[in-house]
């Protein structure tokens, strides 16, 4: 179980920032928004925007590729976006983000659902996601009912008691506005919000993509199904020394 922290709403903190408030020491790297941008998909069955294609169209396209020449099938499916997750994909426009894999059912896409924001941090036991949100705030105790007043007894005491209060009653001032505490503020917890554990993680390494004529360095994460992810936030060099921080510090 990791700590929360309580942070004040205009604390925007860095990434090994962040990490080191929720975390302490125990991380090796952390990035932020590692997957903002554009988000390309090279997904069997799946289009580049990560639509799901229409299983007929793509049996019928590949049955006619089969029937025309062999190395046509390739071609079909590099056009409906059926590669087995290679580096070479055409994509129609240049990803900051790569999810690969054989099918859209693989660790990739599940994990993509609830990792798309925040600072990422890999820990000795596996990738965590950083987040902030509300804490639950404790409402105020409701005051206690008024008792009823109750009437006085009939006696030469109580009448004296009774044209007290009418005298005090006649004579009082407008009672000032009655004073509400003010609701407590909302804080804002930052801590783990997600976590993908390090016996899914197969490893990670300093990989290349293609676009049109050249190629660019990313951060590649790999699955444990052979899915994974291409980041390209950051330059060649801080993803060898990601790589690098990497190599000794994950325990599965």
């Amino acid at each position: 179980m990791h700590d929360e922290q309580v942070l004040d709403h205009s604390q925007e903190l860095g990434p090994a920032l962040a990490a080191r408030t929720v975390l302490g020491d125990n991380f090796l790297w952390a990035i932020k928004d590692a997957c903002g941008g554009v988000i390309s998909y090279d997904v069997r069955g799946l289009s580049d925007e990560g639509v799901v294609l229409d299983p007929l169209l793509a049996r019928g396209a590949k049955a006619v590729g089969r029937g025309v020449a062999g190395f046509a099938e390739g071609v079909v499916d590099a056009a409906l976006g059926l590669e087995d997750g290679g580096d070479g994909k055409p994509f129609k426009v240049q990803p900051d983000f790569v999810v690969f894999g054989k099918s859209h059912d693989c660790l990739a896409i599940r994990y993509l659902d609830v990792f798309k924001s925040g600072t990422w941090a890999l820990t000795p036991r596996g990738l965590v996601q950083l987040g902030f949100r509300m804490l639950p705030v404790e409402p105020k105790p409701k005051p206690p009912p008024e008792e009823p007043e109750k009437e006085a007894p009939k006696s030469l005491l109580g009448k004296a008691i009774k044209f007290g209060k009418a005298v005090k009653d006649l004579v009082a001032v407008e009672p000032g506005p009655e004073f509400h505490p003010p609701d407590p503020e909302p804080m804002v917890g930052a801590g783990v919000t997600a976590e993908i554990p390090a016996a899914h993680i197969a490893g990670f390494e300093v990989a290349s993509r293609r676009w049109k004529v050249s190629w660019n360095s990313c951060f590649r994460l790999t699955f444990a199904d052979g899915s994974g992810w291409d980041m390209f936030k950051g330059t060649r060099e801080a993803h060898e020394w990601m790589v690098a921080m990497t190599t000794t510090g994950v325990r599965r």
